[in-house]
């Protein structure tokens, strides 16, 4: 069962197929290409992880390496095995975790793993089945100054937490805080604006609403709060909104190879299977 995003560096010259997938142990696995000689290395680089680690988003470092942020995406039951707990309830999927990965050189077969959110485990124990979600619930953002921005949602019960952190260039943590915005289900996505602010925008996803609401927040000058600049958008009345964490907001950004140029293009599909596009521009 695999995962799959390709990256381009465009300082090393070099293209990136990253593919993970396996349940316990998990594997993180790619390819290189090299754009200057337009051939593949022959070879499948190939790194073992103790879990399965899925919906990542993955950035070049500039120095023949790349990082990435995925949650862990593994069977319920073999992941109780391995931890020694029960799940309540038992079966399908455990989304419980999230890490920061760093492979320090493309060719070489290693991985540096952190964990940004991982639930205490004890061994043993029963206990229901907590959440640490960034795909649908969050997001994640590098930006023009190498700092690298993150949020992630966390679900305990009926409890919902969302948190914003911060790393520098060289994956030391700058800050991790509450997201002090009104949590409601909101996917998000990232985004600068010309002058360097960085923007939230969040689609309302809750199932009380019957159309797609879009939402963004601009940080403050000292980059420790978001305002609210009343930007909010009710798409059209036909269009239905996205229902649950799994719908994505998909944003245009760097990492994909667009332009920050202060105008960021939106794209998200509904319930039934339709496509939506639509753009914000930043003040």
């Amino acid at each position: 069962y695999g995962y799959s995003q390709p990256i381009l560096d465009e300082k090393a010259g070099k293209f990136y197929a990253l593919f993970t997938g396996g349940d316990v142990p998990g594997y993180l696995a790619w390819f290189i290409f090299d754009l200057k000689t337009m051939t593949w290395d022959p070879e499948c680089y190939t790194v073992q992880t103790h879990s399965r680690i899925a919906y990542f988003n993955a950035y070049p470092d500039g120095n023949g390496g790349f990082y990435f942020i995925a949650e862990r995406a593994v069977l319920a039951d073999e992941l109780g095995k391995f931890l020694g707990v029960t799940f309540e309830p038992s079966g399908g999927y455990i989304w419980d975790a999230l890490y920061l990965c760093k492979i320090p050189d493309a060719t070489q077969e290693r991985v540096d793993i952190t964990a940004i959110s991982e639930y205490p485990y004890q061994s043993g124990t029963t206990v229901s089945r907590p959440t640490s979600v960034h795909y649908g619930s969050g997001c994640s953002y590098l930006d023009k100054n190498g700092t690298l921005h993150l949020i992630y949602s966390y679900f305990y019960g009926d409890e919902r937490s969302v948190y914003y952190v911060r790393y520098d260039k060289d994956l030391n943590l700058i800050e991790k805080r509450l997201l002090e915005i009104d949590h409601a289900e909101y996917t998000f996505a990232m985004a600068e604006g010309i002058g360097g602010d960085l923007y939230i925008i969040g689609a309302d996803t809750r199932e009380t609403k019957n159309l797609a609401e879009i939402n963004v927040w601009r940080s403050s000058d000292r980059g420790d709060s978001y305002q609210h600049f009343h930007y909010q958008r009710k798409l059209t009345e036909n269009s239905r909104k996205m229902v649950g964490w799994f719908y994505k907001l998909n944003a245009s950004s760097p990492r994909n190879g667009s332009l920050s140029d202060g105008t960021v293009d939106l794209l998200f599909f509904d319930e039934n299977n339709l496509y939506y596009h639509f753009s914000v521009t930043l003040p």
